[in-house]
């Protein structure tokens, strides 16, 4: 009960005081020996334990620190407090060392210290055997602490499969495991999927759970979770991502300790660097008879085919829907190559998509919806579509297929139709030009005699000529880019990578960072895989890398997308580990998608 009081009469003190806030540097000794220790410190006086831009100390070996330690000092009814980090050193040669300013903030302005001269001579105490005996124990020290946060703290790399088909998904998890709390956690190299199509997964925040491991029970949680899939066969790795953070230990004191030990202890704060373990995968090739429907995927597929209606006029569009839902990567799957009769005219299709993630298996569907207008009447068939896909569960391909559709089309022909479309405009238009030569003119000699109508006269008659030429120049065109798909591909490839942006830009707003650099890695990689004609299973950083270059693109745009989507990938798990915001983020992106339309070469 009497610490209590003292402490709080403690408090009360450095709450009615407003003393003067102060950030310094100051050495233990400012001459020393080679081999001698020494000690430097930076010291906050009536300031909250906050973050500091240590110097550089690489001209010293590092022994130990920074150490933190708290004081309170009254004084004529005037209370101070401290907070003092502290680096054990050891030069290694002879000379003057200039031990830079450390900064830090300070009512939110940048606050420096005084930079300290260090004079280092030869002499008895480069050999003294307490100074060599001190490093050695200080080194030991490290290296069992090192080995208790080790025990302590560590991360596990979970596959979900060591031993898959080509393009059949693996889910990656990586759980963090702690007896001890790590401060400051941050994401200092991404996991690497060399050969690897990666789905990300997005981790909901959730508490802890106790869980028992090798006969120790930690806390545990998930802090990060991708779904790949192998683009190739053979052994291949993945290489784990790597976390470093803070640990705090509490440093025992040699003095002979007072009631403020109990509310003011000493702690060292221990940088820690750790990551998960590399795992090892066989990939199996997909057997030998692949049909020549297989639609790519590797997982399991559902198809779902229906019309709107069955029977209708000529010029009456019918909506024709083909579904494709199921588990793996959906994105995969090309489009469905349906039948239509020749007398129906067929638009490009609308494409939805959706995705799911739960449980770590990625699934969804792909709707796909023909608007189709039959030109002639009659009774047409649409054949069944078929699709196959690989099982790897039973390790076998499958087909799924949709049943036949009849339509009947009543009415008159519209002209319309790929076949005798021409045909029809063309006879439509011979009876109009026959209206003109026989009605309203008395005769065709007395049309001619004058000169100004002479104009009017030709232009009437090749105006019907005229507006066919400009029909058939129009379907020629429209028939040539919609079997040309590659360019099709590269036409909307802007179009649609902004169109994602957009959507990044309402997350932005929105202020949510995972789904909006989630959003700009879907851009980027959907606009490259357009513009570059690259199937899934091509799309890596080094294949892209190399047909960017192929095409021209300059290699300091390569770079900025390398650094782009490596800043995104860091930025789903660990925003502190970004050094930009989501603003520029995003001009990154709309920039360097501009600046490889303006460099790429068809």
């Amino acid at each position: 009960m009497k610490k209590l009081w003292v402490f709080t009469g403690i408090l009360i003190l450095c709450l009615g005081q407003a003393n003067a806030q102060e950030f310094s540097a100051f050495l233990s000794k400012n001459k020393v020996a080679v081999g001698e220790t020494f000690q430097v410190s930076f010291r906050l006086t009536n300031l909250q334990r906050q973050a500091i831009d240590y110097p550089d100390l690489s001209d010293f070996q590092l022994l130990g620190g920074p150490n933190v330690s708290q004081s309170v000092q009254m004084m004529n009814g005037k209370t101070t407090q401290s907070i003092t980090y502290s680096f054990y050193l050891r030069p290694v040669k002879e000379g003057s060392f200039v031990i830079g300013p450390a900064s830090t903030k300070i009512s939110g302005k940048k606050v420096s210290t005084k930079p300290l001269k260090v004079t280092v001579a030869a002499g008895k105490a480069a050999t003294n055997p307490n100074a060599r005996n001190q490093a050695k124990n200080a080194q030991a020290n490290n290296q069992d602490l090192e080995k208790q946060i080790r025990e302590a703290l560590f991360l596990r790399t979970l596959i979900s499969k060591r031993d898959v088909y080509q393009g059949e998904q693996i889910t990656v998890t990586y759980k963090l495991y702690n007896q001890i709390q790590p401060y400051e956690l941050e994401l200092t190299k991404a996991p690497a999927y060399d050969g690897f199509w990666k789905e990300n997964v997005k981790i909901a925040d959730a508490p802890q759970k106790v869980e028992v491991y090798k006969d120790e029970q930690y806390r545990t949680r998930v802090i990060y979770q991708d779904i790949i899939f192998p683009q190739r066969s053979g052994k291949m790795a993945i290489d784990p991502m790597e976390l470093s953070c803070v640990i705090q230990v509490q440093t025992q004191s040699r003095r002979r300790r007072s009631i403020f030990d109990d509310f003011f202890p000493s702690y060292q704060q221990y940088p820690y660097k750790f990551g998960g373990q590399k795992v090892a995968i066989n990939v199996k090739p997909l057997p030998a008879g692949k049909p020549a429907d297989f639609s790519g995927l590797v997982g399991k597929l559902n198809m779902d085919m229906s019309l709107d209606k069955t029977e209708t006029e000529t010029g009456s569009p019918i909506t024709v829907k083909v579904k494709l839902s199921g588990q793996g990567n959906m994105r995969k799957l090309s489009e469905p190559e349906l039948q239509f009769p020749a007398d129906f005219e067929v638009y490009d299709p609308q494409i939805k998509e959706s995705s799911s993630r739960a449980g770590g298996i990625l699934g969804g569907s792909r709707t796909y919806e023909y608007l189709v207008i039959p030109a002639n009447p009659g009774t047409f068939e649409i054949p069944p579509l078929t699709l196959s896909y690989f099982d790897p569960e039973s390790g076998s391909y499958k087909t799924v297929s949709s049943r036949a559709y009849s339509i009947r089309v009543v009415g008159e022909p519209t002209g319309r139709g790929p076949g005798p479309t021409v045909k029809q405009e063309v006879s439509v238009l011979e009876e109009d030009i026959r209206y003109i030569e026989t009605g309203g003119i008395a005769s065709w000699e007395k049309f001619e005699e004058k000169e100004e109508n002479t104009a009017l006269y030709w232009g009437a008659f090749g105006m019907p000529f005229i507006f066919l030429f400009i029909l058939l120049a129009y379907k020629r065109r429209n028939d040539a880019r919609s079997a040309d798909v590659v360019g099709s591909r590269k036409r909307k490839a802007t179009k649609l990578a902004l169109s994602r942006l957009k959507g990044a830009k309402t997350h932005m707003e929105a202020n949510d960072q995972k789904a909006f650099y989630n959003e700009v890695i879907r851009a980027i990689w959907g606009y490259l895989g357009d513009k570059l004609n690259m199937g899934q299973s091509e799309m890596s950083k080094e294949n892209i890398k190399e047909k960017l270059s192929q095409r021209n693109v300059s290699e300091g745009n390569t770079n900025i997308l390398k650094d782009i989507l490596d800043s995104c990938e860091m930025a789903l798990f660990a925003p502190s580990a970004v050094g930009q915001d989501m603003q520029q983020t995003y001009d990154q992106a709309v920039l360097l998608i501009s600046d490889i339309e303006n460099e790429i070469t068809d």
